[in-house]
C-alpha cells in the first residue's frame, strides 16, 4: 500500500517553502512562459489521485472484492504509468534536467522465461508455450513500458531495438486452467506476443503478476521523498547557489 502522507508531506512542504525567494526564483528562473509552478501542483494532484486509487484496488483485490480482469489491470496500469509520469516531471524539475528520473535496477519484475515445450491436454502435438528471455535484463522503469505496450496501450506495434512484435489481447489467468498449461500458477495476466514472420515459431507469451505492478508503483512513489529532501535544498539557497555558480539557470 501507498503511504498517503507522503504525498501530502511534499505537498505541505511546498506550498509552505513556495513562499520563500529562493524556491521561487528556482521554479520562475525561465521567464513568464516558464513558471514551473504549475507542472508541480499537477504532479501533486495525480500522483495523489492515482496512489488512492491504486491503494484501493489492491485492497479490493485482497479482500476479494475486485476481480482480476482486465478492467482492473487496465486501470491499475494507468495509475501505475500517472505516478511514473509525475515523477518524471517532479524529477526534471527540482533537478534542472531534461532527463527522467530512470535508474538501471531491475527489482521488481519476476522472470517468467521457460524454453521447454509443453504437451497440450489432448496429446496430440506438443506447443510451445514459452516465454521469452529477452527481456530479463531490461530494467524496471523499461520493463513496465514494455508491459503497457503489450497489455494496453499498442499492442499492435511493439518496439524493442529494432524487432517488432504483435500482441494478442491480454487475458486473466489467474488460478485457471491455462495458468497450470503454462505452468506458471503465479501469474495473473497472459498476453501472446508475435513477429512479423510467416508461419511464425517464435512466438512466446508475456506473463504479468499484479504484485510486480504495485511494486514498481511503490518504487516510483518511493522517489516523492527523495523529492522532499531536494525541496529543502533548493529553499535555503544549497541548490540555488550551485546553479548559478556554474551558470545552469536556464
Amino acid at each position: 500500500m501507498l503511504d498517503g502522507r507522503i504525498i501530502e508531506n511534499f505537498s505541505e512542504r511546498y506550498t509552505r517553502y513556495l513562499r520563500t525567494y529562493k524556491l521561487s526564483y528556482w521554479l520562475h528562473r525561465k521567464g513568464p512562459d516558464g513558471y514551473q509552478d504549475n507542472i508541480i501542483h499537477s504532479a501533486i494532484l495525480w500522483i495523489r489521485e492515482s496512489a488512492s486509487r491504486l491503494n484501493r484496488i489492491e485492497q479490493g483485490i485482497q479482500q476479494g472484492s475486485c476481480d482480476k480482469d482486465f478492467d482492473t489491470l487496465a486501470l491499475i496500469i494507468v495509475d501505475v504509468h500517472s505516478i511514473t509520469e509525475a515523477t518524471d516531471q517532479l524529477h526534471r524539475v527540482l533537478y534542472n534536467t531534461t532527463k527522467p528520473a530512470k535508474d538501471n535496477s531491475r527489482s521488481c519484475f519476476r522472470s517468467y522465461a521457460k524454453h521447454e515445450e509443453n504437451e497440450k491436454p489432448d496429446g496430440v502435438r506438443s506447443q510451445p508455450f514459452g516465454c521469452s528471455t529477452q527481456f530479463d535484463e531490461l530494467p524496471d522503469t523499461d520493463m513496465f513500458d514494455m508491459i503497457r505496450a503489450a497489455f494496453l496501450e499498442h499492442g499492435v506495434n511493439l518496439k524493442n531495438d529494432s524487432r517488432r512484435w504483435y500482441a494478442d489481447v491480454p487475458c486473466s489467468i489467474c488460478g485457471s486452467r491455462r495458468a497450470g498449461l503454462l505452468g506458471y500458477s503465479d501469474a495473473d495476466y497472459s498476453t501472446r506476443i508475435w513477429t512479423q514472420k510467416r508461419n511464425d515459431k517464435q512466438s512466446f507469451h508475456m506473463l504479468l503478476n499484479t504484485d510486480d505492478l504495485f511494486a514498481f508503483a511503490q518504487k516510483r512513489y518511493g522517489l516523492v521523498t527523495e523529492f522532499d529532501k531536494r525541496l529543502v535544498k533548493i529553499a535555503y539557497g544549497k541548490e540555488l547557489r550551485s546553479m548559478v555558480r556554474t551558470g545552469c539557470t536556464g
